[in-house]
């Protein structure tokens, strides 16, 4: 087992659609589109899983979906939401060795998430 770390910029660009308010109650969906720029990619290192370099795609997009609850209150408006982010492209690079115990087997590698969010205004 090998640990592999990243460090991502993700640039959402999200549409909310609310719903009629009641009383101090409002729900919403969100979606819309995103970008990742993941920063150790190694995705231009010649080296593969064989001089231990795990590489993947610099940049992605996806697609998010969600929803939420606006709560206003006294002084404040809460809005708590739950938030899903799925790949659309394959992030993997393969090995140069189709056979390769790291990558052979791998046909496709996509990322997806879950985000609890949890807004003041």
């Amino acid at each position: 087992m090998r640990e592999v770390k990243s460090t991502y910029i993700h640039i959402p660009l999200i549409v909310k659609i609310n719903a009629k308010r009641i009383n101090n109650f409002r729900p919403f969906i969100l979606t819309g589109f995103s970008t990742d720029f993941n920063l150790s990619s190694n995705k231009k290192n010649s080296d593969d899983n064989f001089s231990n370099v795990f590489r993947t795609t610099s940049s992605n997009m996806n697609y998010e979906l969600g929803f939420g609850f606006d709560f206003y209150l006294t002084y404040f408006k809460f809005s708590p939401s739950i938030r899903g982010v799925f790949s659309i492209e394959n992030e993997l690079i393969p090995d140069s060795n189709p056979t390769s115990p790291w990558t052979g087997n791998i046909i496709n590698m996509f990322s997806r998430g879950v985000a609890i969010n949890f807004t003041f205004e």
